[in-house]
Formats: C-alpha cells, structure tokens, sequence
C-alpha cells in the first residue's frame, strides 16, 4: 500500500527518489577519486578492484533512480551490496575496524536505515550486529589477519565503544525517519482532503456550468421564439395598417395611424434585432456558407433604393467568397448601415466599405459621412440599450449586435469619429 502511495505521487518530492540520486552522484564522485589515488598513488590494488565495483553500482542505482524503477525493489539491492562491498574491503584490504573502516560501515548503516522500510528494520538491525560481532571476534581472535592493527579502540573496551556507536546512531536515524514518516502520512491525509474539497468545488462548478449553459439555451430560445412567433401579428397589424391608410379617413385618424404605424415598425425592427443575437448565439462554422459578394451587394441595392450612397470594395486572397461567417458579417454589415442612416442627419448618408487582408486577419472598414459621435460617448457606444444622441430614431441594440457578432468570430473593433464629419469603424477579423 505504502508503494502504491508513493508511486501516485510526483516522484521529485519523495524522500527515497531525492536520496538515490544524491546518494549515486556523491558516490560516483567519491569512487572516483578514490580510485585514482589508491591507483597511481598508495597504489592499493584491492582498493581499485572493490572501487569499480563501487562505481558501477552507483551509476547502476543513478540510472534505475531516474527510471524510478522498482525503487523499493532497488533500495535492498543497494543494501546488500554495500554491506558486501564494506565486508569485502576489511576481509580483503585489511585494517579491520579500524576509524576509516568504521566510519565507512556506519554510514552505510544509516543509508540503509533510510532506505529500509518498517518491516525491514528489524531484520537490517540483526544482520548489521551479527556482521559487527563476527568481524570484531575474527579482529580478536585472528589479528594476523589484518595488514593495519589500528582499531578504533584497544581492547576490551572498543566492542563496547562500536556497539554503543552503532545502537545510539541507529536509534537517531529510526527516531528521524519515524518522525518524518508520520509527517508524511498527515501531508498525505491533508492532500487527500484538499483533493476531495477539488473535487467538490469543480462538481459545484460542472454543476453552476449545466445551469448557466441550460439558461443561455433557454434565452436563445426566448429570442427565436419572440423574434419569430411574435413577428406574424406584427405583419398583420402593418398590413391592416396600410389597408387603413387607403380608405378615406378624417387627418385625425390618419395621424394616429401612422403613430400606430411607426410603433409597430419600431417592435419589428427590435424582434429583428433579437433574431440577429438568437443567430450569432447559434452559429457553427459548418454552418451554411454564403457570397460575401453577394451579401454586400444586396446591401448597396437596399441603400441605394432609399437614395443612399454606397460604394464598397474587396480585395481578398486567401479568404473565401463564399463562407459560412459571411453570414455573421452580415448582421454586422447591416447594422452599421442602418446606425449610419439614421446618424446621416438631414441629408442622405454617404457610406463605404472597404474590405482586405492584413497581417492574416480580414480587414473591414466601414465610413460614413454625418453628424459623428461624440468622444465622451465612446466608452458607452457598444452597450445594450445606449442611444447617444435625442436624433436617433434606434432602439439602442444595433451596435451591440455589432459587437456581439464581431466577439462570435475572435474578432476586434475599434472606433473613429468626428463630430459632424464621420464615423469609421475599423473590424479586425482572423481569418
């Protein structure tokens, strides 16, 4: 279970993963330079032999630790072969326990301490004592058998001294480590509630997003079924108002008809409008392609049927004529029109377009000459509703169109003006 939990955690952070790969690259280093002096200068060959023996396991652990390869698996390997690589160097090079020696073993004990797991310590404790008794007995019974009689210690007292050495540090390490692990385990108790209060909280919010996404549907239904349903008796009441026109009424009746007549224009064009955000809302890119010439063309007819100037202009390469945001381009081109007509003032309004590639983005600018806007209303031209001067004749949604459908296609638009002169307004869309 302990394994399990160390591999689902990030392996850079674990105590075993940091430990392997400094205690590789420190031996590696030391083995190293041990090598080359009992080489060329105490010329020890023994200790040559058992060095590269050393080496190749440090590199061997260094390699598996960056694999993070059965690290538990790897850490009793690295164990045994220490404690038979020291065992090697007292048999083999002599000098038996001797401060070096001694220093040596102790460190490999604490590195296998660390290394050990609960259930492992006990066991590593006894064959670690059994290991020191046997060679102490061996250092006093056979001294003949070591090339340097320089113990720690002189008998009797240096069995004490070393196992006192090896209890007391042995116990340090065991306290340590016990210590960390219990750290350890609370970290990881604490990182199991965090995570679980995650996975609330972005239950909450799959939750809140279902519902926003389910009210947004719903609005985009409200605006189709209100733009769509609601226009049938707005026809009819325009239809019956023209037929009321023609007869012969008194000038009282025929000004309050064409009071009703402007009222029920006005609700239409709103419902239009509507219409317009429930299409931008709903638009795929797969959706169903249209001629951006024959989009603005239709718009020139329509602008020059009411006595409007309109000229426009493309010069595009990559883009294709015919695509299926021609259609949000559209809604674009057609509200712009009609803010520039009713901004035209007295006289009639004078527009042109120009559309081209830039820097991979499709370049619209749209002009027209009239009474302009004034700078103060910048910051508030693109909002739902706004209506900047007491001239307009709009319901304050034809620029927020704009901005919505030019959003709808990544794109950016900014605004140029002066006040009785001309408004500009120049469209950036990615292509």
């Amino acid at each position: 279970m302990k394994a399990s939990v160390i591999f689902q955690t990030d392996k850079s952070k674990q105590l075993e993963y940091r430990f392997f790969i400094t205690i590789s690259i420190f031996g590696v280093i030391t083995t190293i330079i041990l090598f080359f002096i009992d080489l060329f200068y105490v010329k020890n060959y023994y200790s040559v032999v058992i060095e590269s023996i050393s080496f190749l396991l440090f590199v061997f652990v260094y390699y598996q630790a960056k694999k993070w390869s059965a690290i538990r698996w790897l850490g009793k390997l690295v164990i045994c072969t220490l404690y038979a690589i020291i065992n090697a160097a007292i048999i083999i090079d002599g000098g038996g326990f001797n401060i070096a020696n001694v220093i040596i073993f102790y460190l490999i004990f604490t590195v296998s301490l660390i290394i050990a797991n609960n259930k492992e310590r006990p066991v590593l404790l006894g064959f670690t004592f059994i290991n020191i008794l046997a060679i102490m007995l061996i250092e006093n019974l056979y001294p003949e058998l070591w090339i340097a009689r320089d113990p720690i210690y002189n008998p009797p007292y240096a069995y004490v001294y070393k196992f006192i050495l090896f209890a007391l540090g042995g116990y340090l390490i065991i306290f340590l480590k016990t210590k960390y692990e219990k750290l350890s385990n609370e970290l990881i108790k604490i990182n199991e509630e965090i995570r679980q209060i995650n996975q609330q909280l972005e239950n909450k919010v799959e939750e809140r997003t279902e519902e926003l996404q389910k009210l947004n549907r719903e609005l985009d239904l409200l605006f189709y079924r209100s733009s769509h349903d609601f226009r049938r008796p707005l026809t009819t009441l325009m239809g019956l108002n023209e037929v009321a026109r023609l007869m012969k009424i008194d000038p009282k009746g025929m000004e309050l008809m064409e009071l009703m007549g402007d009222t029920v224009n006005n609700m239409d064009v709103m419902l239009k409008k509507f219409y317009m955000l429930y299409e931008i809302s709903s638009f795929q890119v797969n959706g169903q392609a249209v001629s951006l010439h024959q989009v603005l063309e239709d718009i020139k007819a329509s602008a020059i049927s009411e006595g409007h100037q309109f000229i426009f202009n493309i010069n595009l390469e990559h883009y294709k004529d015919v695509d299926s945001r021609n259609k949000i381009i559209s809604i674009i081109l057609d509200n712009l029109v009609e803010n520039a007509i009713h901004y035209a003032g007295e006289e009639k309004a004078r527009i042109s377009v120009n559309i081209l590639e830039h820097n991979e983005n499709m370049r619209i600018v749209f002009e027209d000459k009239g009474i302009g806007i004034d700078e103060s209303f910048f910051n508030r031209i693109f909002e739902m509703y706004f209506r900047g001067t007491e001239l307009s004749h709009g319901n304050g949604l034809g620029l927020y169109v704009v901005k919505s459908a030019v959003e709808k296609l990544d794109g950016r638009i900014q605004l140029q003006s002066e006040k009785n002169n001309f408004t500009r307004f120049e469209i950036k869309i990615p292509i």
